[in-house]
Formats: C-alpha cells, sequence, structure tokens
C-alpha cells in the first residue's frame, strides 16, 4: 500500500471514529451496568400440569449484575418495557459503540504504523564505518 492510500484510509477511520464518538456523547440516559436474561422456572405447586409436561413458567427477567465482586441474578419483572431493562440496553449500546472505537483505534495503529515504517529509511553504512558529520550537525 503506498502512502497516499494510507493517508487515505486513516482519513476514513478517523471519520468513523468521530462519528461514534459522538454517538457516545449523545447518550445522556442513565445506564445500568449489567445483562437482561429471560428465565424460565418450574413453579412450586405439586399438581401443576404445566409442570408436571415439562414446560416452565415464564419468561421472567433478571438483571445479571456483579455485587461485590460476584456474580448475582435480580428479578426486575416480566415487563420488558420497565425502565431497568431499557437502562440494561443503554449501557449494552455503549458498551458495542465503545467496542468500534477501540476496534478503529488499532486498525489505526496498524496504518500509523505501516506509514512510519514506509517512511523511515536505513543508513547506508556499515558498521565498520562511522558516518560522516560536521560539528553543527553532531547530536548531543
Amino acid at each position: 500500500m503506498n502512502l497516499s492510500n494510507v493517508r487515505k484510509q486513516i482519513t476514513l477511520l478517523q471519520q468513523q471514529r468521530q462519528q461514534l464518538e459522538l454517538k457516545l456523547i449523545r447518550i445522556r440516559s442513565a445506564m445500568v451496568k449489567g445483562s437482561v436474561v429471560r428465565v424460565y422456572k418450574p413453579c412450586t405447586k405439586e399438581e401443576c400440569i404445566r409442570c408436571e409436561t415439562g414446560l416452565k413458567h415464564g419468561p421472567y427477567l433478571y438483571l445479571n449484575v456483579q455485587i461485590g465482586g460476584r456474580p448475582t441474578q435480580r428479578y426486575i419483572g416480566k415487563k420488558s418495557d420497565g425502565p431497568i431493562v431499557k437502562r440494561a440496553r443503554t449501557y449494552m449500546s455503549y458498551q458495542d459503540i465503545l467496542a468500534q472505537v477501540r476496534k478503529i483505534t488499532r486498525q489505526m495503529d496498524s496504518l500509523f504504523n505501516l506509514y512510519r515504517d514506509q517512511l523511515t529509511i536505513t543508513p547506508a553504512f556499515t558498521t565498520h564505518q562511522r558516518p560522516k558529520t560536521n560539528d553543527k550537525d553532531r547530536i548531543d
């Protein structure tokens, strides 16, 4: 890839990253750090026909969170449009966008390294020769 193409790729990635960063900044609603899961459970009734046939009750919504460093499930109800569910979805969306930003940053880093390597030259002297320098060219 020539230098012009590398610069174009970097520019495109910068634009994509900027758009994603704006999306992150525009998220203004509260978030809940966790994921919502649907759980089906048997009931405690002895004569439940549903449970006797192997079917379970639900779905019941739970929030998987870490409390005190330990994973925990908290019951949040049956409504899939409740505030906790919305806040958990916002958190997941935020995390997805952030992952995209990080991926683009890694791609840009690789391109900048490629760009640097294409601009870097190796001096044309051997180990037995010393480069000729003037006093004004000397680096102290």
